[in-house]
């Protein structure tokens, strides 16, 4: 008995029409989230956030999973380690292209405030996650077209 897989093509989900809507939908969806990250609270970070910013620095320094900023470095399992791991490759990507990245020092509980002039990996991060997004909302777009055309 020989059963083959039902695949479907790539280009009979997408046509002209759908490609250039595709292209469209990236376009808004990434320069919506450009226009939020450099508009609202530009210099704000949630408490929590600061907490995943240092546990990737220190991913990225070969420190491990820690939220200390000093030695001796303690694990820390409060926090899921992939969100602090993806930030971790994405702080080292910044450095790569001439970046640097550091712990939160400064940081006001009360305003949610930091140096965001000394912390411009955060920004990038933000940038890299916006991408994603966007990227994401190509892949429910595609998943909705295939199901649709079933």
């Amino acid at each position: 008995m020989n059963i083959k897989p039902n695949y479907i093509k790539l280009s009979e989900i997408i046509s002209d029409n759908t490609a250039v809507s595709l292209l469209l939908l990236f376009a808004i969806s990434l320069l919506f989230r450009i226009i939020l990250i450099n508009t609202i609270d530009t210099d704000k970070i949630a408490p929590d956030g600061v907490t995943y910013h240092n546990i990737a620095v220190n991913i990225a320094k070969g420190n491990g999973m820690s939220a200390d900023k000093k030695e001796p470095f303690e694990k820390y399992y409060f926090r899921e380690p992939l969100y602090p791991a993806f930030l971790a490759v994405v702080y080292s990507a910044y450095s790569i292209t001439g970046g640097n990245y550091s712990y939160i020092e400064n940081y006001n509980v009360e305003s949610m405030q930091y140096d965001s002039q000394f912390h411009k990996e955060i920004l990038f991060g933000k940038y890299i996650q916006a991408l994603v997004v966007a990227l994401s909302v190509l892949v429910f777009f595609l998943t909705i077209s295939i199901k649709i055309n079933k």
